[in-house]
């Protein structure tokens, strides 16, 4: 395990009606938005009682939703919502990554300023993670930060986005390269709602699940070996939901003991949560956002296994391990594309020095570390993968 993680945590994880709630405190850096974590079966039911507490009946709710989701849930959600709530309005999104642009980001602004949303308003974000990293992005930058919740309905958001408050969109020069640090005040994650995904989403999903294993938690890997038939057939269902929302949970608490700990990402703590996401991003990048983001990962994960094993920062046995995992969810292990398509966008990446990158090197199962590697050795690396 991390270092940072053999410690008990200072808020421990408590029970909120039948969902579990978990604190990721900031107080110690004197910032206000900290968030309450609420994870757990049907919690979009209560999600107005959750909420009612913390704001005026009249306050303004402006969700942010895409057009797969707000079809299957938005007339539930504003159901529950209007319990508690009398002023509701929202905007829909494209589905895709395309749609985390400063073109996007300007239609936000717009759309809360022709609904008047003031400093008291809050932005609600209900779907994946390019709906949180947008709207939690204009959130953040409209009248200087108005509040902020994040409903997440992907796997993937669950377990990494629209948990510690990084917000993003894409420029023409590379993936997340605009964006702020801006906490939610609540983060509500209903996990029955993962019951619509499609495969492909699950295995999105899985890759960041699998990721947090290979970093921190030798358990959670054994538990994604033990499960491992659910990659021949991959679907949620009441049978296995209890399971994924306890993986939910451990994700969840992984990344927020690192978040607390290093909030804006300063002191080579919450980096490691960057485990297969620099080759996975420029992957990403290079397929002009046609390759999934979790797909992109589980390469860059795999590619950081190989390259550790070959320099002999970790064995074969551990290589093969993350690839085995891998492969049993679904995912790819190989890039499509050439190591001198990939450096170039490596070069532009947000994590870089001027003239060195950090990588997050896997050195067991459980157990990672940060390395800074100059882009002259990064080229000769890659080619290792």
């Amino acid at each position: 395990m991390l270092d940072s993680l053999q410690h008990t945590p200072k808020h421990k994880m408590r029970t909120y009606m039948t969902y579990s709630k978990l604190s990721l405190d900031l107080s110690k850096y004197q910032l206000e938005n900290s968030s309450e974590i609420i994870i757990g079966k049907d919690v979009l039911a209560e999600s107005a009682n959750i909420l009612a507490p913390w704001m005026d009946s009249d306050t303004h709710l402006h969700i942010v939703s895409d057009t797969t989701v707000s079809k299957l849930y938005l007339n539930r959600l504003k159901a529950v919502l209007y319990r508690n709530f009398s002023n509701i309005s929202q905007t829909i999104l494209p589905c895709g990554e395309h749609t985390k642009s400063p073109e996007t980001l300007q239609m936000l602004w717009s759309d809360f300023a022709q609904n008047e949303l003031t400093r008291n308003s809050c932005v609600i974000s209900f779907g994946g993670g390019v709906v949180s990293d947008t709207a939690g992005f204009a959130a953040s930058t409209y009248l200087r930060g108005i509040r902020y919740v994040t409903m997440p309905t992907t796997l993937l958001s669950m377990v990494d986005a629209s948990v510690g408050g990084k917000t993003a969109i894409n420029l023409a020069s590379g993936k997340n390269q605009a964006g702020t640090f801006w906490q939610p005040s609540f983060v509500i994650a209903d996990t029955s709602l993962l019951q619509t995904l499609s495969a492909q989403d699950i295995e999105e999903g899985f890759a960041e699940i699998i990721k947090c294993a290979v970093m921190a938690d030798k358990t959670l890997f054994s538990q994604l070996l033990d499960h491992a038939p659910l990659g021949s057939n991959l679907a949620i269902h009441e049978k296995n939901l209890d399971w994924l929302t306890n993986i939910v949970i451990t994700c969840v608490n992984i990344k927020k003991t690192l978040v607390e700990q290093d909030p804006f990402d300063m002191h080579g703590v919450r980096i490691r949560l960057n485990l297969g996401h620099t080759f996975g991003h420029a992957i990403e990048a290079a397929s002009n956002y046609t390759l999934p983001h979790g797909h992109s990962v589980a390469i860059g994960l795999c590619m950081m296994g190989r390259i550790s094993q070959k320099k002999g920062w970790c064995s074969k046995e551990t290589a093969d391990a993350i690839e085995n995992c891998v492969r049993a969810y679904n995912l790819p292990t190989e890039s499509p594309y050439q190591s001198e398509e990939l450096l170039a966008y490596l070069k532009r990446d947000k994590k870089r020095t001027d003239h060195a990158l950090n990588i997050i090197v896997p050195k067991s199962i459980g157990t990672s570390s940060v390395m800074s590697v100059s882009f002259e050795t990064l080229s000769d690396l890659i080619k290792l993968a």
